[in-house]
C-alpha cells in the first residue's frame, strides 16, 4: 500500500498547528521586549540591575533567533534603545 496524500482540510490544519510553535515565539518575545524594564541601568539596587542586565542578555538572544533584522525590537522599544541600522 502506497502513500496516500493528505486531504486539503487536513493539511491545512496540519500546517497551522506545524506553524504555531513559531508564532508562539513570537508572542513570548513580544511580550518580554514589552515587560522588560528598560531603565535598570539607573537602578541603585544590585539585584535589580542584575536581573535588567539577564533580561537584556536573554531579549538578545531571542532577537538572534526570531528577530534577525531588529523591525519588532524597533517597535517595541522605546527612544534610546533602537536596535541601529535597521529601519524602524
Amino acid at each position: 500500500m502506497g502513500a496516500q496524500a493528505l486531504h486539503p482540510v487536513f493539511a491545512g490544519i496540519l500546517g497551522g498547528i506545524q506553524a504555531q510553535p513559531e508564532q508562539i515565539k513570537r508572542a513570548g518575545y513580544i511580550a518580554a521586549l514589552r515587560c522588560h524594564d528598560w531603565a535598570f541601568e539607573f537602578s541603585d539596587d544590585g539585584t535589580v540591575y542584575r536581573a535588567g542586565l539577564a533580561s537584556l542578555k536573554a531579549l538578545r538572544a531571542m532577537q538572534a533567533e526570531i528577530d534577525p533584522d531588529g523591525a519588532i525590537w524597533n517597535r517595541e522599544a522605546p527612544e534610546g534603545h533602537k536596535v541601529r541600522g535597521v529601519a524602524a
